[in-house]
């Protein structure tokens, strides 16, 4: 952007017109029942991805008739995105048999293709992991028994893929994986299965005693993640006084050989406790994710009065908890929180959790700041994400579709328990804009509530669009924002609409209403005629005609004639026209600019040092990098004639290059220019 439109940006800000905020936490769907399938019926513990940036819901829901049972469904948001479609037909689509008793989904996704797995009662009443995939029309089952010993009960699934490569399956294939938890003679192990390469069945890759840090333990709630040929999984297990979240990784290939890295699985930092915030207190629930390509684990623990949200994750030296504390993630210190779900959002951990206010269960996010020392809420108030505040909920699910939130949940109307879905969706504040003939800039300000959340600008003639610019990406500052983006090639003296809206890049995810519109000047006609110029010199005077000769002297007595009179000369010739008067007298030249030379350069990963040399004394002063319209760092300091040194810091961590340096004094901006941060 050139300095002239960055001159007339503060000018735009200064007169933004108020805009309609939008909601935070924003539901997706119909409003009563938005998800499930009868709503009538109560649906519970919900799983939710993406497929191809398209949530996927999967849940179980009871029925009464003509059994009483639960049954397992998936739904997807349809294109418009404006309600869901269930996945198979009928009110029973995925179970085995259709009157037993079903719990517990998990999905995943290969090749765009919904898997499901879920726990399900067979015919000797003992609960069997099932794994489904939805061929376009129906679920078909896929790979047979899984339970180590079909005699012992299974439950909580955690299925995992990942879609390898598909030009090299034979090194690189698709990966189908799950865990779950099973009884066995003494306590419960966590076993973990991979699909075969022919999908007909399934192969054990923990061993006899799965992955239990003693086999007779008791072991529940596993939560696997799969990376290439290798998976990882946590669970909670009991040590005879309190469960320990423990963590283990291994081979995927089916062949198991516990002294061998490449197939044996082996726990994560091991040990008698090697998570838990204290080593007698119960950890609970965990779930894991991987922030960044390393291992994070978020889980519940009590302190003797309450559970708290905790996260920790794997370095070296073991596993570190972040933040740490008595009270680390939890709104207060002082209330239970119940359940967890760990997502990645630009590298940082997002945490989803229910916590009692002292009434009822509120749906909560968190994600850690970008100096990683604390915990902030995302949106935070009384109740920022239930339907209905007076109502509890349950079962919270966590992830990032283009780098936005979503999060699904269970909670009761008056009847039953509804599934439900909600993106975090910007607050857009106030706007403007700034045209010339074939140009405008557009400017937006808003609060995206910490979130790096992607922004773009649509426009086109008359009332409609059509066009779109880039993306825009806000930075993590949870404090209110300005976006802007410059277009070029309009139509001189034509109106044009506009607005912006959050972009997940398969949906807008928030849109600025009502649309701001403008016309552009129109074209400038030829320029005034320049000054007269100077007139022309005088032609000469033409030559004196010659003196006609004098008549002869007569004879005396008579007098002569007179000579006849000289012919007069000829004009002479005119000159020719003068040329062009010379150009007006330029004005003074302006006075100097008050910053001359600066440099800055990066010390550590969020300070940076400038040096400023001023041609006069600017006396206490506000100083800011910025790239790509977004404000990076800021500093003040004193800016005295001569050179000057100021530190600036930033909120997150910044890397070198171009970027834009802004001297204020108060709210005026008195100097700005390109700087290369080095």
């Amino acid at each position: 952007m050139n300095k002239s439109w960055m001159v007339v940006l503060a000018a735009s800000l200064a007169l933004a017109i108020p805009g309609q905020a939008a909601a935070a936490w924003t539901q997706i769907g119909p409003v009563g029942s938005p998800i499930n399938f009868a709503n009538n019926r109560p649906g519970r513990a919900p799983s939710l991805i993406s497929i191809a940036g398209v949530p996927h819901v999967a849940w179980h829901e009871l029925r009464t008739t003509p059994t009483v049972n639960n049954e397992i469904h998936v739904a997807r948001l349809n294109a418009a995105g404006d309600d869901w479609e269930h996945l198979g037909a009928g009110a029973s689509p995925i179970n085995r048999d259709p009157a037993a008793e079903a719990t517990d989904a998990s999905l995943t996704e290969i090749a765009g293709v919904p898997y499901v797995s879920w726990s399900e009662r067979d015919a000797s009443n003992v609960f069997q992991i099932r794994v489904s995939r939805f061929n376009g029309t129906t679920w078909e089952a896929v790979g047979g028994a899984i339970n180590h010993d079909a005699a012992r009960n299974a439950y909580t699934p955690s299925l995992a893929a990942t879609n390898g490569d598909p030009m090299n399956p034979d090194v690189n294939p698709a990966q189908l994986s799950v865990a779950w938890s099973e009884d066995g003679a003494t306590g419960s192990q966590i076993r973990v299965s991979r699909l075969n390469a022919g999908g007909t069945a399934w192969d054990e890759v923990a061993g006899g005693n799965g992955v239990n840090n003693s086999p007779t333990a008791v072991a529940i709630s596993p939560s696997l993640i799969v990376q290439g040929n290798t998976g990882s999984v946590a669970w909670a297990e009991s040590d005879g006084t309190n469960f320990e979240i423990r963590v283990s990784s291994g081979g995927l290939s089916g062949a198991v050989d516990p002294d061998d890295p490449a197939t044996g699985w082996v726990e994560v930092g091991g040990g008698a406790s090697p998570i838990n915030h204290s080593n007698s207190s119960d950890g609970l629930k965990p779930s894991l994710a991987l922030i960044a390509g390393t291992l994070h684990v978020a889980w519940v623990e009590s302190d003797g009065v309450n559970q708290e949200v905790r996260v920790s994750g794997f370095r070296f030296a073991g596993w570190e908890e972040i933040v740490g504390g008595d009270s680390p993630i939890n709104r207060s210190s002082t209330r239970t929180a119940s359940e967890v779900s760990l997502a990645d959002l630009g590298g940082l951990p997002f945490v989803s959790f229910t916590e009692n206010d002292g009434t009822t269960d509120q749906m909560r996010v968190s994600r850690l700041v970008p100096t990683r020392d604390d915990w902030a809420e995302v949106v935070g108030g009384a109740s920022p994400v239930n339907h209905r505040p007076s109502r509890p909920a349950s079962g919270p699910g966590l992830i990032s579709i283009g780098g936005i939130p979503w999060v699904v949940w269970s909670e009761p109307d008056t009847t039953n328990n509804e599934v439900r879905l909600s993106r975090l969706q910007p607050d857009f504040l106030d706007a403007s804009e700034l045209t010339n003939d074939t140009e405008a800039l557009l400017v937006q300000r808003l609060k995206t509530f910490g979130v790096p959340y992607p922004i773009r600008f649509e426009y086109g003639p008359g009332a409609g669009f059509g066009s779109e610019t880039p993306v825009v990406t806000t930075s993590t500052d949870d404090g209110v924002q300005t976006v802007f983006q410059k277009i070029t090639g309009l139509t001189p003296g034509t109106g044009y609409s506009w607005r912006t809206f959050g972009s997940d890049g398969v949906r807008a995810t928030g849109v600025a209403d009502p649309p701001r519109s403008f016309t552009t000047t129109g074209q400038n006609g030829p320029g005034p005629t320049g000054p007269t110029g100077q007139t022309g010199q005088t032609g000469q005077t033409g030559q004196t005609g010659q003196t006609g000769q004098t008549g002869e002297t007569g004879q005396p007595g008579q007098t002569g004639e007179t000579g006849q009179t000289g012919q007069t000369g000829q004009m002479g010739v005119a000159g020719l026209q003068g040329p062009l008067g010379p150009q007006g007298v330029a004005g003074p030249q302006g006075p100097a600019g008050v910053i001359g030379k600066v440099t800055c350069k990066l010390i550590k990963r969020t300070k940076i040092k400038c040096q400023v040399t001023a041609a006069k004394s600017a006396g206490r002063a506000s100083v800011s990098l910025h790239r790509a319209g977004v404000t990076r760092a800021r500093g003040r300091g004193r800016l005295d004639k001569g050179r000057s040194g100021v530190v600036l810091r930033a909120r997150h961590r910044l890397v070198r290059g171009r970027y834009e340096f802004v001297v204020a004094i108060g709210k005026r901006v008195v100097a700005r220019g390109p700087v290369t941060l080095r």
